[in-house]
């Protein structure tokens, strides 16, 4: 069975660290995810067996640069009921983005393949006369 899955919205933040972009954070556009799953009967009940997930968001951050956000090849490898979520996994999150509580422990889980993202912010560019540029290189 093919799922589609698209949602409206949201935020998306990035915390300090080493990596190029620095920190940001900003607003989500259109999500979609499509996530394919392989049923089969057991016992005369019909029970996930694969599933794979393929997904793209897009947003904007606070100061106007772009985001693109695509996974590829994700592996579904778990879901409640009919699993409980390994440790090794992270917690699942309530609508606050905060740890869901004992009641609220539904969902599912799996490893990405593939993530590609593009971080585009354009930047003015300086004029600079012919001179200008070959002093550089003097």
């Amino acid at each position: 069975i093919v799922y589609t899955s698209t949602f409206q919205g949201g935020t998306f933040t990035f915390f300090a660290g080493g990596w190029p972009w620095g920190d940001g954070a900003g607003t989500l556009g259109t999500t979609t995810m499509v996530t394919t799953v392989q049923y089969i009967m057991i016992g005369g009940v019909s029970t996930p067996v694969a599933s794979v997930v393929n997904g793209n968001t897009t947003g904007s951050f606070i100061g106007g640069c772009a985001l693109v956000f695509a996974i590829g090849n994700g592996s579904g490898v778990g879901e409640t009921p009919y699993a409980q979520k390994p440790s090794t996994y992270p917690s699942f999150l309530d609508g606050t983005c905060g740890v869901a509580p004992a009641n609220q422990l539904f969902g599912t889980w799996g490893n990405v393949i593939t993530i590609t993202m593009d971080i585009y912010c354009p930047i003015s560019t300086d004029k600079a006369t012919w001179g200008a540029i070959k002093d550089l290189y003097r």
